[in-house]
């Protein structure tokens, strides 16, 4: 193999061989001497089967067929360079086009040779026979007074001599293809690429995701931190994606708890195996975050980050950037947008017999909807009010006497623990209808309520304590 892509293998290991785009951001990181022709070689054939199976140098001509859009000769010396030190391409094309040069200089000089000599002057010489057809008989004295070739003077014509020109013409055409050729290969090395370019960052931290980047408007980098290498920040949509390459594994598992603390989060989840780590959390504002991270074959991180919105739409996000370091855990409360609306339903739903909880069109005053029907008839439901005024008006609603049956409405204060700060107002009633008894409970704080319905006909009492253990 060749020096330079040895190198590569030393110090991004073999799998950046067989990636076009990994290879061509190794050899620039490596300060390469490849000409940008050369990389373009390299790059098209890194990662073919054909390659994997080059053995010996007498493997080359069967499989450089199987490449149609890149010239064969260029083929040829990007597969020695996997399997030897390669000599520039541009002397072997130099000598490949020298070669087509004068086999076609050497063609036209015949053929324009061949032209002049058909269309030179030439004298005419009478056949004998014909002569003696048209003289008169030769007697004494004709034969006294012939005239002999030495007193005919001898016709001459001009000569044409062709060498001379035909070893110009070659020149001159052997000459201009040199200068245009020179012309190509002395042209000034393109400027490097942007490191920060998203498709640089991309093949850098391609690890943590095979669509990593496909959505990201622009990265910049950011001072790198104790224990970093560096820090990349991009911009995806609304949310923010930093790439972050520490100096050894032991730093990047340090911070996996660190960065996402589940202290203060209204929903959190985790995830960790050999070498790879994931963590997500939510806090009451709608601010969320996401990390994952990798050990090989660099360690490496990614957070992704929202200020509003929770961890539902940068889940999605997440999802489609094909991490295939481990397997994400569930996202607590999944029919839930709001992690505070699941905060306060989440006691109540673990408790309950197999609730199924799905979103529903939201009401009139409120900003979310969630309902949950239970195996034994009965019912959950939990909102968000949209206003304070809006939660006033279930709570006067609920308080009220109409639709339940006199003298079962009962209002209250709650809190989640005894002689804690009061929560919300709680009202039990039972529905005029169908006899259903109800409970109705809210926060004050975070303007979330929820209803839990009995099974018509079911006792107060027996709701009031399936409450009580979901509180």
């Amino acid at each position: 193999m060749d020096d330079r892509l040895t190198e590569v293998v030393r110090r991004f290991g073999r799998h950046a061989l067989t990636d076009p785009v990994a290879l061509r951001a190794a050899l620039r990181e490596t300060g390469n001497r490849f000409t940008a022709r050369e990389v373009d070689a390299l790059a098209a054939v890194a990662g073919s089967p054909e390659l994997a199976a080059l053995s010996t140098e007498s493997d080359i001509a069967s499989v450089v067929a199987h490449w149609t859009s890149v010239p064969a000769i260029e083929v040829q010396w990007a597969l020695r360079a996997f399997l030897a030190p390669a000599k520039p391409l541009t002397r072997l094309l130099t000598d490949h086009e020298q070669t087509q040069t004068d086999e076609s200089t050497r063609a036209v000089a015949i053929e324009q040779a061949t032209e002049h000599v058909q269309d030179a002057p030439t004298s005419r010489v009478e056949p004998a026979a014909q002569l003696a057809d048209t003289a008169p008989p030769l007697g004494n004295y004709a034969a006294a007074h012939r005239v002999t070739w030495e007193d005919v003077p001898t016709p001459t014509r001009t000569r044409v001599v062709w060498l001379p020109i035909v070893i110009v013409a070659v020149l001159a055409l052997v000459g201009g293809g040199v200068f245009l050729l020179n012309r190509d290969t002395e042209q000034p090395p393109a400027p490097p690429p942007d490191r920060y370019a998203t498709d640089q960052v991309a093949a850098r931290y391609r690890a943590l995701g095979a669509r990593l980047l496909d959505d990201a408007l622009r990265c910049a980098q950011l001072p790198a931190r104790p224990s970093e290498v560096e820090r990349v920040s991009c911009d995806i949509g609304t949310s923010t994606l930093t790439l972050t390459t520490y100096d050894a594994p032991s730093r990047l598992a340090e911070t996996r708890r660190s960065e996402v603390p589940e202290t203060g989060a209204v929903r959190s989840a985790r995830a960790e195996q050999q070498g790879a780590g994931f963590a997500m959390a939510e806090i009451e504002s709608g601010a969320a975050t996401i990390r994952w991270d990798i050990d090989s074959p660099r360690p490496v991180s990614a957070n992704l980050t929202t200020d509003r919105g929770g961890l539902t739409p940068i889940l999605t996000t997440y999802d489609a950037l094909q991490f295939g370091g481990l397997a994400r855990p569930d996202l607590p409360g999944p029919a839930f947008t709001s992690g505070v609306l699941w905060a306060f339903a989440e006691n109540q739903v673990i408790n309950a017999e197999k609730p199924q909880c799905q979103q529903v069109p939201v009401a009139a005053g409120t900003t979310e909807m969630v309902k949950c029907p239970l195996t034994d008839g009965g019912m959950l439901t939990f909102a968000l009010a949209a206003t304070r005024a809006d939660l006033i008006k279930q709570r006067t609603e609920n308080a009220a006497g109409g639709g339940k049956v006199p003298g079962t409405v009962q209002v209250r204060a709650w809190n989640h623990s005894t002689g804690g700060d009061i929560t919300g107002q709680f009202i039990t009633f039972t529905t005029a209808d169908d006899k259903s008894p109800t409970i109705y409970f809210d926060d004050d704080q975070t303007l979330a309520y929820g209803y839990l319905f009995g099974a018509p006909g079911s006792s107060p009492e027996a709701l009031d304590d399936r409450w009580q253990h979901g509180r």
